[in-house]
């Protein structure tokens, strides 16, 4: 794990909010390099999430699965991303904010057991908690959550 890979996520987040977009950045790594990043959409398009929309460009690029690639957030993935992670051979994922950190709400499906889920899935996938820079990441998704009410 590379602490300035959750780093360049949280930055990303940020600039997704900045952009009025849902805070959460998403970076994919090769060995020790950088090989995409991203930040999610603006509503409506709320399908359009940072894990997925890079996941879709690194792979148009490889051409190729993703299992020697790792995935840096600055949120657990939700379903969705989980299902997109899991499809294109990632197997292993740092983030930085837990479901239960943020208003489940506003931020995910609902309030399932996601590590249940995970357990089940036919092909491993290690998911990280980082906390380092995890009060940062919190105020940002706090600012988001406060512009929404």
């Amino acid at each position: 794990m590379n602490k300035n890979f959750i780093k360049k996520a949280i930055e990303l987040s940020k600039d997704s909010l900045e952009q009025g977009k849902f805070p959460a950045g998403a970076v994919i790594v090769e060995g020790n390099k950088i090989i995409g990043t991203e930040t999610s959409s603006a509503y409506p398009h709320q399908h359009l999430h940072a894990e997925t929309k890079l996941i879709d460009k690194v792979t148009a690029e490889t051409d190729d699965q993703l299992g020697e690639y790792e995935l840096y957030t600055s949120l657990a993935p939700c379903l969705m991303c989980l299902g997109k992670i899991y499809w294109s051979g990632i197997k292993r994922v740092y983030y930085v904010l837990a479901r239960n950190d943020v208003n489940l709400k506003y931020s995910y499906e609902g309030n399932h057991d996601f590590e249940r889920i995970v357990k089940k899935l036919n092909r491993k996938i290690e998911f990280i908690q980082d906390k380092t820079y995890f009060d940062e990441a919190l105020e940002i998704y706090r600012k988001w959550e406060k512009s929404i009410r």
